[in-house]
């Protein structure tokens, strides 16, 4: 899923076009986070993330077949741009770090209902292709690396998916407890 305040130059991953492309481990891909007051989490990060921030459900629009979407967030702050967790040296002030900011530079995108690409924010200054390590061997093959990271996002695409499934099921209880509710102004109050 990108994430546009986060991936802010997204590119698919291309064997041929980004062959000399390597990863520079060694600096922090935390600083990315500087302006966001908040981040989607998973399902699956609920029991780690709630201990160390508030998490909100948000109206996330509609999806192709008119269903509402609810995208629950990890709040880093309260006003627009704040992150308080972000320190000046790039640490983290928590100890659980959301999946999204842990796979940056990289995510996934849908090509069409069957198939997704990698994605990576070609903005990320620990990109390089003279440092770091590759992520295409000699013969144009993934390198470990990049096989571990592949694996690492399609778990968080999978865990996006159960994410956006549940909320569904959680708006369609919420409309039907909601409709179901007796208006309370209206009975007769006993004296």
């Amino acid at each position: 899923m990108i994430t546009p305040d986060l991936h802010k130059k997204p590119v698919g991953l291309d064997r041929e076009k980004h062959k000399n492309l390597k990863l520079r481990r060694e600096l922090s891909n935390l600083r990315a986070a500087a302006g966001l007051n908040a981040l989607f989490l998973t399902g699956a990060e609920f029991g780690d993330a709630c201990k160390e921030y508030p998490i909100l459900f948000l109206n996330a629009g509609q999806d192709e077949q008119g269903k509402t979407q609810v995208a629950p967030v990890a709040v880093f702050g309260v006003t627009q741009g704040e992150n308080l967790f972000l320190q000046p040296d790039g640490r983290w002030d928590a100890y659980y770090v959301p999946a999204m900011l842990r796979a940056y530079p990289f995510t996934m995108a849908r090509l069409d209902a069957d198939r997704f690409v990698v994605v990576f924010d070609e903005s990320y200054d620990g990109l390089s292709e003279t440092e770091g390590q590759a992520f295409f061997d000699e013969q144009g093959e993934p390198t470990e690396m990049l096989k571990e990271l592949r694996q690492f996002i399609e778990n968080i695409e999978v865990e996006i998916e159960r994410t956006r499934r549940a909320g569904q099921r959680l708006d369609r209880k919420s409309t039907r407890l909601n409709s179901s509710h007796t208006d309370i102004s209206r009975m007769p109050s006993s004296a």
